[in-house]
This record gives C-alpha cells, sequence and structure tokens, in this order.
C-alpha cells in the first residue's frame, strides 16, 4: 500500500504529526488536475525527498549519477494550508468531484490540522512517499 504522509523539518515537543495519506495517494492524479482548476499549489509540488530515506541504495548509483539525486526540500506550512484550505471548501461542496472523496477529505483535514500546527511552531514540512 502506498501512502503519502507529511514529515517535519524537526519534531514538535508532544505531537505525533502521523496521518496516514493512502487516499491521497490514490487520487493524487485527480487532485492535480483540481488544484490547477482552483489555480492553487499542487500538494505533489510539496513533495520533497529526503535523499537519506530514498527508497534507493545511495551507494548502488553510478558516481556520475550522485549529482542527480533529488535534493531535499522543506516548504512553509502556511502553503500547505492555503492549498489544502482550497481543496477541501471544493471537495466539501461536491465530495463526488473524485475518486474516494470521502476519505480523501477526512485525510486532508487531518494533514490541515498537522500543517497548521507545524505553521504555529514555526516548522517547514515536505511530503514523503511510504511504499
Amino acid at each position: 500500500m502506498t501512502a503519502l504522509f507529511i514529515a517535519l523539518e524537526r519534531p514538535i515537543d508532544g505531537f505525533d504529526p502521523y496521518v496516514l495519506g493512502h487516499a491521497l495517494s490514490l487520487a493524487c492524479d485527480d487532485l492535480e488536475v483540481l488544484a490547477a482548476e482552483l489555480k492553487v499549489t499542487p500538494l505533489m509540488h510539496f513533495f520533497g525527498e529526503d535523499v537519506s530515506d530514498a527508497a534507493w541504495d545511495e551507494d548502488e548509483v553510478a558516481e556520475d549519477d550522485a549529482d542527480e539525486l533529488p535534493e531535499e526540500r522543506w516548504f512553509a506550512a502556511a502553503d500547505g494550508v492555503r492549498t489544502i484550505d482550497t481543496l477541501l471548501q471544493r471537495l466539501s461542496a461536491n465530495p463526488k468531484a473524485i475518486n474516494g472523496g470521502p476519505a480523501v477529505i477526512k485525510e486532508l483535514q487531518g494533514w490541515r490540522q498537522v500543517l497548521e500546527r507545524a505553521a504555529e511552531e514555526g516548522v517547514a514540512w515536505h511530503l514523503e512517499i511510504d511504499f
């Protein structure tokens, strides 16, 4: 089962940021189209692969290809909240706008809570993929 999840740049004391993003991973393409239609940053724009946790083994990458490994990127939590709020507004009005709408809404609401807390704490974030 593939899932998207939020990774925080640093831990927040006493706060667990994990919200399973399985429905979000299944609806990724639909959410991309919806974000473009709503003129907001698509969720996958916030992807910031952590090379140390990558699915490949850095030792197995040819030396010539080592420079092509993605660099870790972090984003302001408030930017993610803006995207999620816009998506939630549309999906709450029409949950059937995408496949799995109710599950996607539930996961987006969980992500919003995480990112809202991260914004309050000044903690950056990015998306990662759990295979």
